[in-house]
């Protein structure tokens, strides 16, 4: 036997996004990290000062703002380009995960148990603020002389 039942379109519409909602923030192991992911944190560190980023800018990288400054340049390709950065904000991300994963013993997301998840991102939080704090304080303390021995 079916049942029928009587719904109004507002009450309709609640509980269809409730359960999206439901499972749009359920934590599983393929999202786990995504939120917190290390985005542009290094935006603002970078921009403090300002001979970082027009060396950054030289890079012919999409977002050179959002890299990790080296103070010694790389030199690649045919022409010898120059870049003050060899790591992204995307590789600083992926490190701080896979720190966070060996803390419990893993090496992917998917090993993870659930009830590590929220322990995992806890540590995920707390690596990311160090670093940001530490690249921050490294730039801050760096003297750094270019062609016109100006110092930043």
């Amino acid at each position: 036997m079916t049942k029928t039942y009587t719904l109004t379109e507002e009450e309709l519409e609640k509980i269809v996004n409730d359960r999206l909602s439901e499972k749009r923030n359920k934590l599983i192991r393929d999202n786990l990290f995504n939120d917190l992911h290390f985005e542009d944190e290094l935006i603002p560190i970078n921009k403090k000062y300002p001979k970082v980023i027009e060396k950054l800018k030289r890079d012919r990288s999409i977002n050179s703002e959002k890299h990790v400054f080296n103070q010694v340049p790389y030199f690649y390709g045919v022409d010898k380009d120059v870049s003050y950065s060899k790591i992204s904000s995307n590789d600083v991300h992926n490190h701080i995960r896979l720190l966070v994963l060996n803390v419990f013993g893993k090496s992917k997301n998917k090993d993870l148990l659930p009830e590590e998840y929220e322990q995992a991102r806890t540590l995920y939080v707390e690596l990311k603020n160090w670093y940001v704090n530490s690249y921050d304080k490294r730039l801050s303390t760096m003297k750094l002389e270019d062609k016109e021995n100006e110092i930043i």
